[in-house]
């Protein structure tokens, strides 16, 4: 039967099934340029937080925490940063350190800590497009580098000062 000549409810239905289907396409079309986004972006923020990791780590002796910061990656393939930090003259020594990887072109950040806790953080595009940062598990909040850095380093150094018995 001709478009036309077909009852207003067919149509109403035809009409909805379509915009279905061009909502579908657009998300599609959205997450593929996210995902080229992230992918484009990716390597200059973990870059970039490799530097805020090292610039929050390093002022921690002012406050008689050591730190260390390494880098074990393997070029195109995964990164792998190791920040240990201790607690200085301490009768009872402590420390702690968090493992980070990154593989190369996935969207999410591992993070494992000495005490066996593991979380990831997940690459994500700012609504307006412009940019990449970090979600958690828990929020939707996006992260850039600066905040991203403070998220993984005041945890372990809150744990370092406190008289927690279960190791971060």
């Amino acid at each position: 039967m001709h478009q036309v000549l077909a009852p207003k409810w067919i149509n109403d239905i035809a009409a909805q099934d379509e915009l279905a289907r061009m909502q579908s396409n657009l998300t599609e079309q959205e997450t593929l340029c996210a995902s080229l986004t992230v992918k484009a972006e990716a390597p200059g923020f973990m870059r970039q937080l490799f530097r805020e990791l090292a610039l929050n780590a390093e002022p921690l002796s002012g406050i008689g925490i050591t730190e260390s910061l390494s880098d074990s990656s393997e070029p195109e393939f995964e990164t792998r940063w190791r920040l240990q930090v201790a607690l200085t003259g301490a009768l009872v020594p402590r420390f702690t350190y968090i493992n980070i990887f990154h593989l190369i072109h996935e969207s999410t950040i591992r993070c494992h800590t000495l005490g066996g806790k593991v979380f990831n953080l997940h690459f994500a595009v700012r609504p307006e497009g412009s940019a990449i940062g970090l979600t958690t598990d828990s929020s939707l909040s996006l992260m850039n580098p600066e905040q991203s850095a403070q998220f993984i380093v005041k945890p372990m150094v809150d744990w370092i000062r406190s008289r927690a018995s279960k190791i971060y």
